[in-house]
């Protein structure tokens, strides 16, 4: 499929994407290898409503944190140290995120992932909230956007516009030193990436770091030998959860 996208539009971006379970899912058919080695870019789907949100609540700094650690676990599984990392989908899902927070998890969540290197950009989910006289959709997706249906700005907007205007254009993450070791398995087909979910072991060891003020890139056990891989990421220091 790739091939023929590039035969069609050669030079453009095209990118294969799954969303979260592909990370977090032992058994899910595709794997964060097909996201992170195939196309031009990797793409990473961060809601909240996966577990996060409901273990660590909607204040809570891994809920802030989610996408920012989907960038880094996208970054672990690239071959190219630099591949970019687009957030494709992201948004604040009420009652996950009662909109009184929205706008605080909004500025966290952008905050969080400009904190990334190699981000190639964040699409929030999703511009408008929909009409109401679509009658077919979940719930929590009738008031996910930046705007009202009639086209009226909400603080979560504003917040998001904020963020972008003071930090969008002008944000250089700095590298990330200490690499927190993943063992997943086989790192093609990673049976045991279910560590890596809300609740596994890696995830809240991950958390407990992040939260506490580090900024831990995720290095594959695979690669921790890897001198010259760990340099052009600018790890210096591994440390084993």
């Amino acid at each position: 499929m790739l091939d023929a996208c590039e035969e069609g539009a050669p030079g453009r971006t095209h990118l294969h994407a799954s969303y979260d379970a592909a990370w977090y899912d032992g058994t899910h058919p595709f794997t964060p290898a097909h996201s992170a080695r195939l196309g031009a870019v990797t793409a990473v789907h961060s809601w909240v409503f996966n577990g996060t949100a409901q273990r660590h609540g909607a204040d809570g700094a891994a809920t802030g944190l989610h996408a920012a650690y989907l960038v880094e676990l996208a970054k672990a599984w690239a071959v190219d140290p630099a591949r970019p990392v687009w957030v494709q989908e992201v948004g604040a899902p009420a009652p996950h995120v009662p909109p009184e927070r929205a706008g605080a998890f909004t500025e966290a969540t952008v905050e969080g992932v400009l904190d990334c290197a190699d981000v190639w950009g964040i699409t929030w989910w999703c511009s408008h909230d929909v009409d109401r006289g679509l009658a077919d959709f979940p719930e929590l997706e009738y008031g996910l956007g930046l705007f009202t249906n009639d086209r009226r700005i909400k603080p979560v907007g504003e917040v998001f516009a904020r963020v972008v205007r003071e930090r969008g254009r002008h944000s250089v993450a700095e590298p990330r030193g200490v690499g927190l070791v993943l063992d997943a398995g086989d790192p093609d087909s990673a049976p045991g990436r279910g560590v890596c979910g809300p609740g596994g072991a890696y995830f809240e060891a991950w958390m407990r770091v992040a939260s506490g003020g580090g900024r831990p890139a995720v290095v594959l056990a695979q690669r921790v030998g890897d001198a010259a891989y760990l340099a052009a990421r600018g790890v210096t220091e591994v440390v084993f959860p």
